[in-house]
């Protein structure tokens, strides 16, 4: 999710306009997927946990910084 946020700021080159206007709907999508699973979280008794420390160690993506 951040990742596409981060891509849509920085593209740049022949076909960046073209490519960039592609994440801010990614990063909305994926926005309404956290949003579904904070709710079944929540509807399990559970506490959804948005701390950076543990977001970072249970991401399955990997953040590379270019």
């Amino acid at each position: 999710m951040l990742s596409h946020k981060r891509h849509d700021f920085m593209a740049d080159g022949i076909h960046a306009a073209h490519v960039a206007g592609e994440f801010p709907e990614h990063t909305k999508q994926e926005d309404g997927h956290a949003d579904r699973i904070t709710e079944r979280i929540i509807q399990l008794s559970g506490k959804p946990n948005y701390f950076p420390d543990g977001l970072s160690t249970r991401c399955h993506e990997d953040f590379i910084e270019n």
